[in-house]
């Protein structure tokens, strides 16, 4: 869908143009007149310098970045309810005049929800199921923001996170909130009632809070490109860097150890623990790996594409399969329905690998970085196994024999130059024996 203003001939009326493809293509007069030589076709605005007032070009400009935000958001919205017709322009021509009138005459700065703001920018682009799941949470604790600010801000009852208000200080004051979300939830029950969470609410470190800072940075940023706004509420809202420690994964020997352990009395933590060592094997995402069908195994090598990166790396990842996961598969072989082994839950699936660590005795200490504090703490790996712990695994155990992040990569999806393999270059204990041993 495009909206663009033109000027028809030599005539001075500005119309508006909207098109969507072959089946709508409306144009109508906007109210507006400008002199043709004013008029900046290309960037369809009034030219600067040209008229006898500055103050009159930047009204006029105004006036019609306004009416190209209000077109694009209740189209979005109004397509979603399909609701579109070839007269929906006049209607909505018509609707933006009247929210425009005041009876002092001063023009009405339309509000900009969040929401359906928000929902447009969801549309219109092609994130995974994951990342958009990630994205409705960000848009959960928005919404939370807002009936805090209303309920505990006595003059601030009207509040709304709008798009075009929102600054430095709002993301400041929204930075503090979800931060703090695990004591407003008891304090201010009602809130998570009317917008819940699948969890209770627990305290977020600063890595998490980046990653959700970071995603709605994209999104004002794809608001400004869509003229929404004029400039970012981010260009002075800095907040922390994330900061990772070192990777922890299991060694090939602990590997091998996790594989032999006899599970045999427990059924499912032996189903778990071979989909574990599978896992351990192939190296993908947790979310790729409860995808993978049987029909995913061609020509001895596992092949899918990573959803995390479709929108920009939608190309094919090959991970050829050595004799254990191939074993691991021939084991599982009627394993019912199309899924190649059997998949559970993934908080579940979480559960049972620590479980599964504990009952092979791989219990050894190591140095964790405190999402929360940001400082080391020396827990046993069994506490802390995850799935993704099986993704490290594969990850580091080949790159400290190839150093290669472009042939490990290819393997794992990551996109090309992602900076995730700088914190797996590890080098290992018998290597570092073997110089300082120079000095002795």
């Amino acid at each position: 869908m495009t909206i663009s203003f033109i000027l028809k001939k030599s005539r001075s009326t500005i119309y508006v143009r909207l098109r969507d493809g072959r089946k709508l293509d409306s144009t109508m007069t906007t109210g507006y007149s400008v002199n043709p030589l004013w008029w900046d076709t290309k960037r369809e605005v009034v030219k600067a310098g040209i008229v006898h007032s500055n103050a009159e070009m930047a009204e006029l400009n105004d006036k019609l970045l306004d009416l190209k935000r209000f077109l694009n958001l209740r189209y979005g919205a109004d397509k979603g309810r399909m609701a579109v017709d070839r007269e929906w322009l006049g209607r909505a021509l018509r609707e933006f005049a009247k929210g425009r009138e005041t009876a002092s005459g001063h023009v009405v700065q339309r509000p900009y929800p969040f929401t359906d703001t928000f929902r447009k920018f969801l549309n219109a682009n092609s994130f995974s199921d994951g990342r958009m799941n990630q994205y409705h949470v960000l848009e959960r604790a928005v919404l939370r923001f807002e009936e805090f600010v209303r309920i505990s801000v006595p003059d601030r009852c009207n509040f709304s996170f709008d798009v075009q208000t929102v600054d430095e200080t709002t993301l400041h004051d929204l930075y503090a909130f979800m931060s703090n979300e695990h004591i407003y939830y008891n304090k201010y029950p009602e809130i998570y009632r009317k917008f819940p969470e699948k969890r209770q609410s627990r305290p977020r470190g600063a890595n998490t809070l980046s990653e959700y800072f970071k995603k709605l940075r994209a999104f004002f940023n794809w608001a400004r490109e869509e003229g929404i706004i004029q400039g970012s509420p981010f260009s002075r809202f800095k907040c922390e860097k994330e900061l990772y420690g070192t990777p922890y994964y299991l060694t090939k020997e602990e590997l091998h150890k996790v594989l032999s352990t006899d599970l045999s009395d427990d059924p499912e933590c032996e189903r778990q623990r071979d989909v574990f060592v599978f896992h351990c094997c192939i190296g993908c995402r947790a979310g790729d790996l409860l995808r993978l069908r049987k029909s995913d195994v061609i020509n001895g090598g596992i092949e899918y594409i990573a959803t995390k990166t479709i929108a920009d790396n939608a190309r094919t990842v090959r991970v050829p399969l050595n004799e254990t996961a191939l074993s691991i598969i021939r084991k599982h072989s009627a394993c019912s329905g199309a899924k190649l082994l059997p998949f559970i839950a993934l908080h579940r699936y979480n559960r049972f690998i620590k479980a599964v660590l504990t009952r092979c005795g791989i219990t050894r200490c190591v140095t964790v970085l405190n999402p929360v504090t940001r400082k080391e703490e020396k827990i046993p790996i069994n506490v802390v196994g995850s799935s993704h712990m099986a993704r490290r695994t594969f990850i580091a155990n080949i790159y400290n024999k190839v150093p290669d992040p472009d042939i490990i990569g290819s393997m794992t999806g990551h996109v090309e130059g992602s900076r995730a393999f700088a914190r797996y270059r590890t080098i290992e204990e018998d290597v570092k024996k073997s110089l300082v041993d120079i000095l002795g």
